[in-house]
């Protein structure tokens, strides 16, 4: 494969790793100082399912990574484009990037799961 084709793939992964991993922790920031305060508990008990879906982007992540090294070392054991390796690459990489648009996914249903806990945390 080419050089800058791999290297896009990892810029996406390297991407769904930093947008999920880093509003795990701004969930888990905001939690901390919800939990000081007497009515916090409403607001953090919706925001457990935006919590639980930027984690398993993470996840997503990291199974993507796992899926992108494996399908590289099955096309390198493959001699040409018709042996078992080189099929069982593909499909690695197929599973690969259906991982990592399930874990944009669930960068999206975070968002709109964080929005909504905090509109009607705030509610009139």
């Amino acid at each position: 494969m080419f050089k800058s084709v791999l290297d896009t793939g990892k810029s996406a992964i390297d991407a769904l790793l930093i947008i999920n991993g880093g509003a795990v922790v701004v969930l888990l920031g905001m939690l901390s100082n919800l939990a000081k305060e007497s009515n916090g508990y409403e607001l953090a008990r919706y925001l457990a399912l935006p919590l639980l879906q930027f984690g398993l982007g993470v996840l997503c992540a990291a199974a993507t990574f796992a899926l992108r090294y494996f399908s590289q070392d099955a096309y390198s054991a493959s001699e040409d484009y018709e042996d078992r390796f080189h099929k069982l690459g593909d499909k690695i990489k197929y599973g690969a990037v259906a991982v990592g648009i399930t874990g944009y996914a669930l960068f999206g249903l975070g968002i709109g799961n964080a929005y909504r806990a905090v509109n009607f945390a705030f509610a009139p």
